[in-house]
């Protein structure tokens, strides 16, 4: 299977995530990626960054938490066999990856099950304002 979709800027996130967790680095991946594959940056004709490779393997991780949980704790990510350390892990990232755009964070929250409050330490100062977004967010949701 391809691990480049057909636009190739764009990694599979699935195959990205799965290749970390054979080779336990993103830079690694992304020689692999060149030597195996021959799938470069199409914009600089080298390998992909690592920043890119972790971004794509945490989309998935993002994506399908539950697989994703599985395979990290199967290559030695045991602290997260604590359901508490985990989510705390994921949201941690979740907002990492969306505090530009906190309607959809709030959304993979809501998605996830996962609520606000209990977070709050996340958040630091931008508290109120996601406290805004999942207002409108339930408004819309009609809730």
């Amino acid at each position: 299977m391809p691990v480049g979709t057909t636009r190739a800027r764009e990694l599979d996130d699935k195959q990205i995530f799965y290749l970390w967790m054979e080779l336990k680095n993103f830079q690694k991946v992304g020689a692999y990626l060149v030597t195996h594959n021959k799938l470069v940056n199409q914009k600089t004709g080298h390998a992909y960054h690592p920043s890119s490779i972790r971004n794509a393997a945490w989309r998935y991780v993002m994506e399908h938490p539950k697989e994703a949980r599985e395979a990290l704790i199967n290559v030695g990510w045991d602290y997260i066999k604590d359901d508490t350390n985990w989510n705390d892990c994921i949201v941690q990232k979740a907002w990492t990856r969306w505090n530009s755009d906190p309607t959809r964070f709030v959304e993979w929250m809501d998605k996830n099950g996962y609520e606000l409050e209990r977070y709050k330490y996340i958040f630091k100062n931008y508290w109120d304002m996601v406290q805004e977004y999942k207002k409108a967010y339930d408004e819309k949701m009609g809730r």
